[in-house]
């Protein structure tokens, strides 16, 4: 998928094909691997969060905000993350 001109159009059309199994796919792998799937993984989070409702499940993502890693680029995307999850979470 490509984006277009029409942001809210692909906006839309991503929506009509968002799942909660395609929202949680992330969090079961990030447990499953090595740094660079935890790291892949919080980049598809951070990818999903504007079409998934990840405030609303908050153990799922606090498991993940907890976890604390050595490397430092898991730990920015974990931060990144959450300020997205938190900036989302106040707009309700």
């Amino acid at each position: 998928l490509h984006p277009s001109e029409d942001t809210k159009r692909d906006h839309a059309l991503i929506e009509a094909f968002v799942t909660r199994d395609w929202c949680d796919a992330p969090f079961k792998m990030y447990r499953q691997g090595s740094i660079s799937i935890q790291r892949r993984m919080l980049e598809i989070l951070i990818h999903h969060a504007p079409f998934c409702n990840y405030q609303v499940e908050m153990s799922k993502f606090e498991s993940i905000l907890n976890d604390d890693s050595d490397d430092e680029d898991v730990n920015n995307l974990r931060k990144a993350f959450e300020e997205m999850v938190k900036s989302a979470a106040g707009e309700l």
